[in-house]
């Protein structure tokens, strides 16, 4: 967890005293630690609290910040994100993509791992329209510490207790470990088809998407790799924070691959290559002028061999 940046989220409910807890071990385990809590969270903790803790800016309002767009700067800055507690209103508010303050902002903006620990009451907790916003999170890629039954806020026992700091820790290096396993790594990934043109309207294609490419390129750098992305014609959008280099033929595929997979720490080859293409490609379209058409058809290069 050393050097490690994590951006920290504070809630607006009584468990947020344990946040300054986690903070302090964080800060320990070498890592640095920038904190934004909700106006709801002050009335429980103070900025300064963590301020004092981190020995750096706390923040708890999109005013806060010197800057204009502090809400993208700390999750760009960041490795991973975590809000501990996130109170059943801040769920239902990611849920919704409301951005009314600096924290939903930020982990609305956010393109990193986020991890959210929930803590509230027992019957909030299991309430169906909770269940709904945590099953929608979830399905946007949100990680979560599940709560943990013990003695509650309002002296009864059940579950919705924040989770333990030791299983946050834990889950944080998880993260870590994914996010930051290809650091400083360059990565070269090849994907979708090519275009293998006879004339200026016709070609010998197939139908790769290049889905497969474009999810290895994402996770690559999720994982913290200088990723270069070598793709076919698609109508898919290549992820943010990537190299993308356009080619159309199996032969600009092969001489892109030569110049930019060139010292690549990692090579992916998913891309669907013709094998052949035509011997001569027509200036014109070709007309129907029999019952039959012949091509003659040459080896393309192989890239991978090349490789």
């Amino acid at each position: 967890m050393k050097d490690a940046r994590i951006f920290l989220g504070v809630g607006g409910g009584i468990a947020a005293y344990k946040a300054a807890a986690l903070t302090s071990t964080l800060v320990q385990r070498g890592a640095l630690v920038d904190v934004v809590l909700t106006a709801e969270a002050e009335r429980f903790v103070t900025p300064l609290t963590f301020a004092s803790l981190t020995a750096r800016p706390a923040y708890a309002s999109l005013w806060d910040a010197p800057e204009r767009i502090p809400h993208i700067r700390l999750v760009r800055e960041a490795d991973v994100a975590v809000v501990a507690p996130a109170t059943a209103n801040l769920i239902a508010k990611l849920a919704a993509g409301i951005a009314d303050d600096l924290l939903t902002a930020a982990l609305l903006a956010a393109r990193i791992p986020r991890i959210l620990a929930p803590a509230m009451n027992e019957a909030m907790y299991r309430d169906a329209t909770t269940q709904s916003n945590l099953g929608a999170l979830r399905a946007k890629g949100y990680e979560f510490v599940d709560p943990e039954s013990g003695f509650l806020a309002e002296r009864e026992s059940g579950i919705g207790r924040l989770a333990g700091e030791e299983r946050i820790v834990a889950a944080l290096e998880r993260a870590l470990a994914r996010r930051l396993s290809l650091r400083g790594k360059r990565v070269a990934i090849t994907g979708g088809p090519t275009r293998e043109a006879f004339d200026p309207v016709r070609f010998l294609s197939n139908a790769s998407t290049g889905a497969t490419a474009i999810a290895l390129a994402r996770e690559a750098a999720a994982r913290g790799a200088d990723v270069t992305l070598l793709l076919g014609p698609t109508l898919l959008e290549p992820p943010a924070g990537v190299d993308v280099v356009r080619v159309t033929t199996a032969r600009e595929l092969y001489e892109a691959a030569l110049e930019r997979a060139a010292g690549a720490d990692l090579v992916i080859a998913t891309a669907a290559v013709a094998d052949w293409r035509p011997a001569d490609r027509s200036e014109t379209k070709l007309t129907k002028t029999g019952e039959t058409l012949t091509v003659q058809l040459v080896p393309n290069p192989d890239v991978l061999a090349a490789l």
